[in-house]
């Protein structure tokens, strides 16, 4: 699963000024120093996100080792030195091995996740004695049922089934463990800032084939990061529901089931089925929504597919921006692939794209080969053309967002 790390806090910073005759105390030696780690921190914050470095590992303490008795319970593991760097760019070290047992309830009702992390300790911040002239820079290891704070790093995660006593075993394939087996599958490691992150959600409407596409939203969204490191697809995707009664919103009479500010968490909205149609309330939330920078993706099953026509009139008619063909020098067409011919889509059937401010619609179902089919025919050259595509669509509709925050009122 892909992260969302903040960037540094807005804010100045205050420096230490020493003149000539000043008496230099521990105070203010203590303020110079913090002025340069908080430098630091900041530039690693603003350039690079954080994880693992190397090392961590984590082996199975088995019942016959010459380990304190307390960890040969079946619980046991030992975790092996390493680096990691947090949010703020806190070096988290662990130079040696160390004990950690899996200290929680064995789940009654439903599977349970349980999470080993390890965090940075200031040891300004610890019972340190005042008299030592040398400090040395401390880590926490936590083992807990709740996912990784921000100033967390997650070494691995194990799976417990309900209703069995927690006996942990070695995993047989590491791409695929099962139960009581250490997964470092999510991990994050340390590595660059992209250069923008995006996220999307799907529209659920009434149309039975609203959902047809959703599993591949996580194909591409997963794929993004591979094909084009600068532009980050967070996972994972969201859900909308304006389905029958969920229809009602904050204007309606009816009971709450959405708000228009809950589109805003998103970059892109997706949409596909065969029919549309939308409450006058849905209209203006769309409408709001793309002025303040959102694009609506709307992927029609076939050129004369009824969603077709209603997007287009919707577009020209309530949300003012008239759909145009895609131009030759149009971002779609050449950010960051290059695009002469359309891939095809679902089908095998042509790709055509049409674009109007915040509104994109594609016609032949492309988001059906961003991901494997059922029978897995689609060839790998069908299925990176597409992809690359949806790429030049994510990195529009998150290039489009911060060019229109530009022009508005900072929220930091």
């Amino acid at each position: 699963m892909t992260t969302f790390f903040p960037p540094p806090p807005i804010l100045p910073f205050d420096r230490f000024r020493p003149s000539d005759g000043l008496l230099i105390n521990a105070q203010r030696w203590r303020k110079a120093h913090d002025y340069h780690r908080q430098r630091q921190n900041f530039h690693y914050q603003s350039l690079h996100q954080p994880g693992v470095v190397c090392g961590l590992g984590v082996t199975l303490i088995s019942p016959e080792s010459n380990e304190p008795e307390q960890y040969r319970d079946g619980r046991g593991i030992k975790l092996q030195p390493g680096i990691a760097i947090d949010l703020k760019g806190n070096p988290i070290i662990v130079p040696q091995a160390e004990n950690v047992q899996i200290a929680v309830e064995p789940p009654t009702e439903e599977p349970l996740t349980v999470y080993l992390v390890v965090s940075y300790r200031d040891p300004d911040e610890l019972m340190i004695r005042e008299d030592s002239e040398i400090v040395r820079e401390q880590f926490r290891i936590d083992v807990k049922t709740k996912p990784p704070s921000e100033l967390e790093v997650e070494v691995c995660r194990i799976w417990l089934p309900p209703n069995q006593p927690i006996q942990l075993k070695a995993t047989d394939d590491v791409f695929f463990p099962g139960y009581f087996n250490p997964d470092f599958r999510f991990r994050q490691w340390a590595t660059l800032r992209p250069l923008g992150t995006v996220k999307i959600a799907q529209i659920e409407h009434d149309d039975p084939q609203h959902n047809v596409n959703f599993p591949n939203l996580d194909f591409l969204v997963g794929s993004s990061d591979i094909l084009y490191p600068k532009l980050q697809g967070i996972e994972p995707v969201g859900l909308i529901n304006w389905k029958g009664e969920e229809q009602q919103n904050e204007e309606s009479q009816g009971k709450v089931r959405w708000r228009a500010s809950d589109l805003e968490e998103y970059d892109l909205l997706y949409l596909t089925g065969s029919q549309l149609n939308f409450s006058p309330q849905q209209v203006k939330a769309l409408k709001g929504y793309i002025e303040h920078g959102g694009v609506v993706f709307v992927d029609s099953l076939g050129d004369n597919s009824p969603i077709t026509n209603y997007v287009r009139d919707l577009a020209q008619r309530e949300l003012g921006t008239p759909l145009k063909p895609i131009a030759r020098r149009h971002p779609l067409r050449r950010m960051p692939f290059l695009f002469g011919a359309f891939p095809t889509g679902g089908f095998g059937q042509p790709v055509n794209l049409f674009c109007g401010g915040g509104v994109i619609l594609a016609t032949g179902n492309i988001a059906a080969v961003w991901g494997l089919d059922q029978q897995m025919t689609i060839s790998r050259e069908v299925l990176r053309s597409a992809q690359e595509l949806g790429v030049n669509i994510l990195h529009y509709a998150w290039h489009r967002r911060i060019m229109t925050k530009l022009h508005q009122a900072s929220t930091f």
